[in-house]
């Protein structure tokens, strides 16, 4: 299944009696208490507040990041961030993506059944995922995980709502 790529005004659309500003797109989507979660499924999408522990070091960061987790780990897990690709390539990257969905249907049970490694060994993903790679703290998140459901996972990743913040002289580790 190709991801469909969608207007400005069609992404509108579909936050149907939401703000359309970025801001108020982004306080709707956090308010949406059914989906909120403290606990993150590897291959689900999410929406989440997040502070970067060494934020201060990182010339570029996303405060509100849009990731699948791919790897677990004690204190957080890995994911691929789709705000560090442009908005066509968010599209290109989920069409690969979806070779491993575990429903092409996208029900609510849909995933991606990933690891790091298989991504990083498949040709097709190799290039679109470096930039996406991230770890993530759950002592740094600032929100629960709000979950996008499969069948919005393409309109999602290309709303022009991420908050990229920049440091014009990162300090030295």
């Amino acid at each position: 299944m190709a991801a469909k790529k969608y207007k400005p005004n069609e992404l509108i659309d579909w936050m149907v009696k939401k703000s359309t500003t970025p801001g108020g797109i982004r306080r709707n989507i956090m308010s949406n208490a059914s989906r909120g979660s403290d606990v993150t499924t590897i291959g689900k999408l999410y929406f989440f507040w997040y502070s970067p522990k060494h934020k201060d070091k990182l010339p570029m960061y996303d405060r509100f990041p849009l990731v699948f987790p791919i790897a677990p780990s004690s204190d957080g897990f890995l994911g691929l961030n789709l705000h560090y690709l442009s908005s066509g390539q968010r599209s290109e990257f989920l069409d690969k993506l979806m070779r491993f969905a575990t429903n092409k249907n996208l029900t609510p049970e849909t995933r991606l059944n990933v690891s790091y490694d298989l991504l990083n060994s498949t040709r097709s993903v190799q290039s679109l995922m470096g930039p996406c790679v991230k770890r993530y703290l759950f002592s740094h998140m600032r929100s629960h995980f709000i979950e996008v459901y499969p069948e919005e996972w393409d309109k999602a990743a290309q709303l022009p709502i991420d908050v990229f913040v920049t440091n014009p002289q990162p300090r030295k580790k």
